[in-house]
């Protein structure tokens, strides 16, 4: 069994609700966050935008990791996270996760999927740890890439 990793976040206030976010991970970019609806204004990602973004592209990345491993490059990779839940109270009680992976791959490819969904789930941390502590749901809805953007090349 592998030791233990302990991954350190921390969020240094610059005003009444914009935090910049560092990581312990020197070569990870900063971010800039700032939930001001909190606060009653608007204009910026709310903590669950945040949330859904960062398990969004988790599961994409390690779909496209699992895939690429296996030989399988999907042309385009689209993930749309839905977070539900209430306000009680002022307060965010989320109570469900649904994400969905689109990707795009050429036609010969398409045989193959099947058996890198199982890995990718099998492999993924990400949807096991989530799926344990809330109604988690995922799906993976391959798409035929059209011939227009077969051709596509993208460097």
């Amino acid at each position: 069994m592998t030791p233990e990793k302990t991954w350190t976040t921390t969020l240094e206030q610059l005003n009444e609700s914009q935090f910049l976010v560092t990581f312990d991970d020197l070569s990870a970019q900063p971010l800039l966050v700032d939930d001001s609806v909190m606060f009653g204004r608007e204009g910026s990602a709310t903590t669950v935008q945040v949330l859904s973004a960062a398990i969004g592209n988790g599961l994409a990345a390690s779909f496209l990791l699992s895939f690429r491993n296996a030989g399988l490059e999907p042309r385009k990779l689209t993930a749309e996270v839905r977070v539900t839940g209430s306000e009680e109270s002022g307060r965010c009680k989320l109570t469900g996760i649904r994400v969905s992976l689109k990707p795009e791959f050429d036609e010969f490819m398409l045989g193959k999927v099947g058996h890198c969904l199982e890995q990718f789930e099998e492999e993924s941390t990400l949807f096991a740890g989530v799926h344990q502590s809330i109604d988690f749901q995922m799906e993976v809805s391959p798409i035929l890439a059209t011939r227009a953007a077969a051709h596509t090349h993208v460097a």
